[in-house]
């Protein structure tokens, strides 16, 4: 919406936020961040919407009242069927099942009394001496090591902040988009365009700036 009004409507607009951020900041400063924060977790964190809940271990009473329950509805369907008809279906059940005996080596009943042996048992605890564990503790050492070098470097070559200077800089810019929203001529303009580029990495004051030009 700023961008489609007159340009100086949206400059000044601009200038208006930045003095309503500056107010802000009064009363509630930003934390000041220091270079060694930058690439220092090397965790991954992910979002909660991303994480996949781990299976609960099966309701062991729950499970049991469920087969009983089952086991009581097929009798009944047992003792109300004819027994000719059961005994049929019965046999080509079974027919089918040794079938599958004969092609997987395994009663599929019995596969399912080993599934459910197994779904019983335990995890498998971590074992913490894992070599993975290691190789991992190995690769956080060297990115620690690389990341503590490449700050030292930085801040060997970065000069230290003055924040005088910084508010003078800062204050530079403002006034220049003042002047240039009052009278966007030529001289104006190119105004902000010299106290954006002398600190044109302090936002917003800067930024503004060569919005303006």
């Amino acid at each position: 919406m700023a961008y489609s009004t007159h340009r100086r409507a949206e400059v000044w607009w601009g200038y208006r936020c930045v003095l309503s951020l500056l107010e802000e900041l009064q009363e509630n400063p930003a934390a000041d961040r220091d270079i060694a924060d930058i690439g220092k977790d090397f965790g991954i964190t992910v979002p909660d919407f991303a994480k996949i809940p781990l299976p609960e271990a099966p309701d062991t009473a729950q499970m049991d009242a469920i087969f009983a329950d089952v086991k009581g509805k097929t009798q009944k369907m047992r003792d109300n069927a004819d027994p000719k008809v059961q005994n049929m279906v019965e046999g080509a059940v079974e027919v089918t099942f040794q079938e599958f005996k004969k092609v997987h080596g395994i009663h599929p009943l019995d596969l399912v009394k080993q599934l459910g042996a197994r779904l019983a048992q335990d995890r498998v605890p971590i074992d913490p001496a894992s070599p993975v564990f290691a190789a991992r503790d190995d690769l956080r050492a060297k990115l620690q090591a690389v990341q503590k070098e490449t700050v030292d470097t930085i801040k060997s070559v970065l000069p230290p902040k003055v924040p005088q200077h910084e508010k003078k800089v800062r204050d530079n810019a403002l006034n220049a988009v003042y002047r240039w929203v009052v009278a966007p001529d030529e001289v104006n303009s190119k105004a902000c365009l010299d106290n954006g580029n002398e600190y044109p990495d302090t936002p917003p004051a800067g930024l503004l700036a060569l919005s303006a030009f």
